[in-house]
C-alpha cells in the first residue's frame, strides 16, 4: 500500500487496475449510450437499387429543351413496368426505383407544363440526381469499428442493415453501501443524532448518470458484522463503493474488513481537497472505492476516480473528462495542497467554456453548490482566482460532445 499519494498518482493507479472491457450481446434499441465490441460490416450495398434523389421526373437526355409526355407516376417504395423512352417522362419522388431507361432525373422545379405535356430544360447532364447502386456504401464496407460509442444516428444505421443485436462492452454491476449508525433510511423517524441517507441515493444517481443501472444500494452500521454483511450482499457487483467509515475515527472500520475479506489496499489517502481520507482496494479484478461521507467529498471522489473507472470498465477510450475553461468572475481560494473547487461550466457564444465560481457560503454548504457540473483544479502555490484566466477542469456531467 502506497501513502499519502497525489491526485494523479490516485487516479492513474484506479486506472491501471480497470479490467479490460468484455462484450455482451445487446439488442440495438437498448444500446444507446454503450461502447461498441465489434466492427459493423455493410452487408449489402447502399443504395441497393439506383433511385431518384429528387422529386421530378424520368427522362432521357436528348430529350433536354423539348416537350415530352408523362406516361406513369413512380413513388417511394414502388416500382413501374413503365419505360423511359425518347418524347416521354415518368414522374418520380425523391427515394423511388428509377424506372428502365432513365437517364436524368429533372427536378419539378426546372420544367414547365404545357396543357398535358411538359417542356425540359436546354441543359440536362447525364445521371443528375440519380443515385447510383452502392453510391452511399458498398457491400463489405466498415461502417465503424469499436471502441465507437453508439448514438441515435448510428443506431440508425444499424436499423438500416436489420441489425437487431450488436456486441457492446458489458457495463459493471456496483454496489453502493452507505455506513454509519447516523444515517436514516427513506421514511424511517430520526432518532437523536441521526441525518438522512443522502450519499446512497446521490451515489447511485451518479452512477445512472453515467449509464449504469445495475446498483445494489446497501447500508451497514458501525460494526465489522454489519459491513461484512453488506460486502456479502455486493458479491455480485464488479464495482463496490462504500461511503464513510474510511478516516482515522474509531468506528472507521472499511479498511480493516477490506483486509479480513482478502483485499489489496492500493492507497487510502489522496493530496486533494475535498476527499483527502479515499481509499481504493482491489480483490482480483473486484475494485473497492472507500469514499469520505461528508457528501461534498463523496460528490467530487466519484466524480474524478469511480467514474473514470466505470467508463473504461464500459470501453470509454477518454475515460477522464477533463478540459481547460475561463474563469468568468474573480474568486477566493482558501486552503493549501491541491483543491478542487466546484463551479458551473457553460459554452461561451465566442467557442470556449466559461466558469462561474459559487459564493463562499454556497461551497461550504454543499446545498448551495447542487448546480455544479465542474470541478476546477487549483495549484497548492495559488490563491486567488481571477476573471480571465483559464483554469483546468473536471467535467462532471457527460462532457459535451
Amino acid at each position: 500500500m502506497e501513502g499519502m499519494i497525489g491526485a494523479d498518482r490516485a487516479l492513474k493507479l484506479v486506472l491501471q487496475h480497470v479490467p479490460q472491457p468484455r462484450s455482451e450481446l445487446c439488442s440495438s434499441e437498448r444500446a444507446l449510450g454503450r461502447y461498441l465490441a465489434e466492427t459493423i460490416v455493410a452487408t449489402h450495398d447502399v443504395p441497393s437499387f439506383c433511385r431518384a434523389k429528387m422529386d421530378g421526373f424520368a427522362v432521357r437526355v436528348h430529350d433536354a429543351g423539348k416537350e415530352i409526355h408523362v406516361r406513369d407516376v413512380v413513388g417511394a417504395g414502388h416500382t413501374t413496368a413503365r419505360i423511359v423512352e425518347s418524347g416521354h417522362g415518368i414522374q418520380i419522388m425523391t427515394g423511388a426505383p428509377c424506372p428502365t431507361g432513365t437517364e436524368a432525373i429533372v427536378m419539378i422545379e426546372d420544367i414547365v407544363r404545357v396543357e398535358d405535356r411538359i417542356r425540359l430544360p436546354e441543359n440536362i447532364i447525364l445521371h443528375q440526381h440519380m443515385e447510383a447502386v452502392g453510391e452511399l456504401c458498398q457491400q463489405g464496407n466498415i461502417l465503424v469499428q469499436p471502441p465507437a460509442r453508439i448514438t441515435p444516428w448510428l443506431i440508425g444505421v444499424l436499423a438500416a442493415f436489420d441489425r437487431g443485436a450488436i456486441h457492446v462492452f458489458r457495463l459493471p454491476r456496483m454496489a453502493l453501501i452507505s455506513t454509519g449508525d447516523e444515517l436514516a433510511t427513506a421514511g424511517e423517524a430520526l432518532r437523536p443524532g441521526q441525518i438522512r441517507d443522502s450519499n446512497g441515493i446521490m451515489l447511485r444517481s451518479l452512477a445512472q448518470e453515467q449509464g449504469v443501472d445495475d446498483t445494489t444500494l446497501l447500508h451497514a452500521s458501525d460494526s465489522h458484522k454489519s459491513l461484512l454483511s453488506a460486502m456479502n450482499s455486493a458479491e455480485h457487483a464488479d464495482i463496490v463503493v462504500l461511503s464513510g467509515g474510511v478516516s482515522m475515527g474509531l468506528f472507521d472500520l472499511v479498511a480493516e474488513v477490506l483486509e479480513h475479506l482478502g483485499a489489496t489496499i492500493v492507497f487510502r489517502k489522496v493530496q486533494q481537497t475535498p476527499g483527502k481520507p479515499m481509499l481504493f482496494a482491489v480483490a482480483g479484478e473486484k475494485l473497492f472505492f472507500g469514499l469520505p461521507g461528508k457528501p461534498q467529498s463523496t460528490h467530487f471522489c466519484f466524480s474524478r476516480y469511480v467514474a473514470p473507472a466505470l467508463r473504461a470498465f464500459a470501453g470509454d477510450p477518454l475515460p477522464v473528462w477533463e478540459g481547460v475553461g475561463i474563469l468568468a468572475a474573480d474568486s477566493p481560494c482558501e486552503g493549501n495542497g491541491t483543491r478542487f473547487i466546484p463551479m458551473q461550466a457553460q459554452f461561451h457564444p465566442q467557442h470556449f467554456v466559461a466558469l462561474y465560481p459559487f459564493d463562499k457560503a454556497q461551497i461550504r454548504g454543499f446545498f448551495g453548490s447542487s448546480q455544479a457540473n465542474a470541478y476546477v483544479r487549483v495549484e497548492p502555490h495559488v490563491h486567488r482566482l481571477r476573471k480571465g484566466e483559464p483554469m483546468p477542469f473536471l467535467w462532471v456531467s457527460r462532457m459535451p460532445e
